[in-house]
This record gives C-alpha cells, structure tokens and sequence, in this order.
C-alpha cells in the first residue's frame, strides 16, 4: 500500500467518523458554513501539486471524503459516483479548478456534487457482473439501464442484450471497442444525455 493510499485511507475514516457522529447538513440560516483542512486551497494551488506528493494525497483524501459525506447526508442519495472512480473525480475537479482558478478546492466540490446529482443511486442495490471474454466489469443495475436507454436514444443497441450496440457506440467516439461500460464510455455517453 502506498503512502498516499493510505492517506487518503485515514483522510476516509476521519470523515466517515465525522459523518457518523454529524445529526444532518449544519450551516447557518444563510447556508454558509466554514471550510476545513484542504477543502480552503485555491484550485490554482490544487492544481501545482504534483501527483505523488503527500499534499495532493490528502487533497484527494478531501475529495473521496466530501464524496462520502454527500452519500450519507445528501437526501435520496446511495451513491454520488455510480460508476466513477477516485481518479476520474480528481481528473474531472482538476478540470474545473483549470477553468476557475481562483475558487477554492470546496467551491469545485459543490460544483461537483451538483453536476454528479442526476446520475446518483437513490438507493441501495446490487451490482451485476458484465463480462466481455476475459474482461469483467461490475456495475449497479440501474447504471446498466441507463445506458441501454441512452445507446438505443443515440441508435445503438436493442432491448435484447445489455451490451448490444456498445462497441459500436465506443467505435463512434473513439475509445477502444471493449464492448464493456467502462469509466470513459459511460462519461462520454451519460455527458451526452443530460
């Protein structure tokens, strides 16, 4: 395990413990409430650390957190990041800290959350395994769903199959044609949807 993993690991836990012992969302009548930790950098500051560093462990750490606390105490909510990754949520604040350098790490983080809001998981449920020869991927049902939905909106696919028409959907922007949801496929399509 390496050193950031396992910084972002605590930065989890503290959160989760945090979360736990929290009644619900506190902020004052206004709705503001004081930011703590990596959460106050400036993205241009977010955005010079270097990838390996302690500090951008502990900023990711603040990331995964937020993401964590969204689940717990955002109403109708299970999962803020149905199929992303830590790193695609990093890629994508790093995106918006590129466009708005002057905000704080926080800032982005409720610009994300807003943006990924849509796509959540309302509620608990099972994942299901896909399997494309010897590549796997697990994803939540509903998430499956929604791509068959999008694929056959866009012309791809059929009622048939959960995988019908998406290797010729990734073939059409560009990804390699696993024929498997993957992070870039899904984003790609779900970004086209909304």
């Amino acid at each position: 395990m390496t050193h950031a993993s396992r910084l972002c690991g605590k930065a989890a836990l503290v959160v989760a413990f945090l979360v736990a012992v929290t009644p619900g969302f506190a902020a004052d009548s206004d709705g503001r409430y004081s930011v703590e930790g990596p959460g106050r950098q400036k993205c241009s500051s977010f955005l010079s650390l270097a990838q390996d560093s302690r500090e951008y462990a502990i900023s990711a750490g603040y990331v995964s957190g937020y993401l964590s606390a969204s689940n717990a105490l955002a109403s109708d909510t299970f999962d803020i990041t149905p199929w992303q990754t830590l790193e695609l949520s990093l890629l994508q604040i790093r995106q918006f800290c590129e466009g708005n350098p002057e905000a704080s790490l926080a800032e982005g983080m409720v610009q994300y959350t807003a943006f990924l809001m849509p796509w959540r998981i309302a509620s608990h449920e099972d994942k299901t395994s896909l399997r494309v020869g010897e590549k796997v991927v697990v994803q939540y049902q509903s998430v499956i769903e929604r791509m068959r939905a999008s694929l056959k909106e866009k012309g791809f696919g059929s009622d048939d199959e959960p995988l019908d028409g998406l290797k010729d959907y990734q073939l059409s922007i560009g990804v390699e044609p696993t024929g498997l949801p993957d992070q870039s496929t899904l984003t790609q399509l779900f970004s086209q949807t909304r």
